[in-house]
């Protein structure tokens, strides 16, 4: 009874992202922040992966210091984010009825029949949901690292298809809930048979109903249902979040960078991007240039003379740099400085030894923003402040590259900012009718600037905290 409740509430808030918890007994294992071993299937008859929930949280099995300095502690508390979901209930019913008729002697015949009618009646008066942002979560794991030598950890890194993972949502009632089953059985049977007339004769008929009633207590905050996230641990020990479908979990191969070869992501940039420190600087001083679009064409020129002719200098042009301003020429000097460029204001603009990567990581991005117009550009500077969204228009764009329907579920999170939908409609989504069907039409033209504005926001807002 509480197995098909609690499935029946999984199908209607999130079949595709929620997880039903099995039984009461192990409802305790189920805790926001606890860690999950994802067993991958192996075996072509193997359904779907399977999920094993530890009584442990992710924090027993983190090192208390990172390098000779204590680790900086993580506010879980803060983390949190709660959202009531509101009161739900509903009626679960089945029917059964059969009918045997056996024929023992020529005239002889047995008929037996039954039926059960079962209903499950479950009130849940208020459901609340907590949950951590994960974009959030991988934010506070920047500067955390896994014990390797942890027994769990050990097993782990000697398993490949396991995956270790944690919760990062769960849903329960408010208040106590009783669920109430009902069963109504019932049971008939007749024979009619001869034995030698001159013996004997039986003509037996019987009828039986029965009503059971059971009742089971779910007491308040039990976890019913759970969300969680793969986690990708590197050779050093530290933590990254999956954010997205594409980026898979696990621990990674010592000694190896992400190539194209190893994430076949839509969207996964180049290795020079990706091998890149200072990610986190790049997006805070790439996305103040891009609140000048007048900027990003006079960049493309600078940096492929310095990409071309190191040693060659870019004359100051007074008049354009006059036009965009002394916030333009701080953005600048902020970008050009990651590379390694000298750039003050009424002199000329000269590298010494540049960053070739980082160099390279730049123009990778001015190239895309080549492909998108100057609202599509001004939408993506958003994403900086408004980060949890970048999963929600990556699945989107996903969807859209590889011709799948574009489900309005993926785009729950996106209708709540004007700025997103006036993103999408610049992109060429048809939005007309997106409150009242459930999928949204893709751009009828050329998809070139939706795989660019792909792989900015991936580049940009997910890398920096895997």
């Amino acid at each position: 009874m509480f197995s098909a409740a609690v499935n029946h509430l999984v199908k209607e808030f999130g079949r595709d992202s929620l997880i039903a918890t099995p039984s009461l007994n192990t409802s305790e294992e189920i805790q926001l922040f606890n860690l999950v071993i994802k067993h991958k299937k192996r075996f072509f008859w193997q359904s779907k992966d399977r999920l094993e929930p530890l009584a442990l949280p992710l924090s027993a099995v983190l090192r208390e210091t990172v390098g000779c300095a204590p680790a900086r502690p993580i506010s879980w508390k803060s983390l949190t984010r709660e959202r009531d979901l509101g009161q739900y209930s509903f009626q679960l019913s089945t029917n059964m009825k059969g009918k045997l008729a056996v024929e023992l002697l020529r005239d002889d015949i047995a008929n037996l029949g039954g039926g059960d009618t079962i209903k499950c009646d479950a009130n849940f008066s208020k459901l609340e949901k907590l949950y951590v942002s994960e974009y959030e979560l991988g934010e506070a794991l920047e500067n955390q690292v896994l014990d390797l030598e942890n027994d769990i950890i050990k097993k782990l890194r000697k398993k490949s298809h396991q995956v270790l993972c944690m919760i990062s949502g769960v849903i329960h009632p408010v208040e106590n809930v009783t669920l109430v089953r009902h069963s109504n059985l019932t049971e008939d049977g007749k024979i009619n048979a001869s034995v030698k007339k001159e013996i004997a004769s039986i003509d037996a008929e019987e009828n039986f109903d029965k009503d059971d009633q059971y009742k089971v207590e779910i007491p308040a905050m039990t976890n019913l249902a759970y969300h969680v996230v793969e986690l990708k641990i590197r050779p050093d020990g530290s933590i990254g979040v999956c954010l997205i479908d594409e980026d898979k979990g696990g621990f990674d191969i010592p000694d190896s960078l992400p190539t194209k070869d190893k994430d076949k992501s839509l969207f996964y940039p180049p290795e020079e991007v990706t091998v890149i420190k200072d990610k986190k600087e790049v997006q805070e001083a790439f996305v103040e240039c891009l609140n000048f679009p007048i900027l990003l064409e006079r960049l493309v020129h600078i940096l492929h003379v310095l990409y071309s002719h190191e040693e060659e200098k870019e004359l100051w042009d007074d008049k354009f740099w006059t036009f965009v301003g002394d916030d333009g020429f701080q953005a600048t000097h902020k970008l050009l400085k990651l590379i390694k460029v000298n750039f003050e204001y009424g002199e000329p603009i000269e590298a010494c030894n540049v960053n070739k990567d980082m160099l390279g990581t730049i123009l990778y991005y001015l190239e895309l923003v080549s492909f998108m117009s100057d609202e599509e550009i001004g939408a993506i500077k958003h994403c900086a402040s408004t980060p949890h969204l970048a999963p929600s228009f990556l699945k989107v764009f996903r969807d859209t590259l590889t011709g799948k329907p574009i489900e309005k579920n993926s785009m729950v999170p996106l209708l709540e900012y004007e700025w997103a939908l006036d993103f999408l409609h610049c992109l060429g989504y048809d939005l007309t009718n997106v409150e009242k069907t459930d999928t949204v039409l893709p751009p009828k033209e050329s998809f070139k600037a939706v795989e660019a504005a792909g792989k900015m926001i991936y580049g940009l807002f997910i890398l920096p905290v895997q």
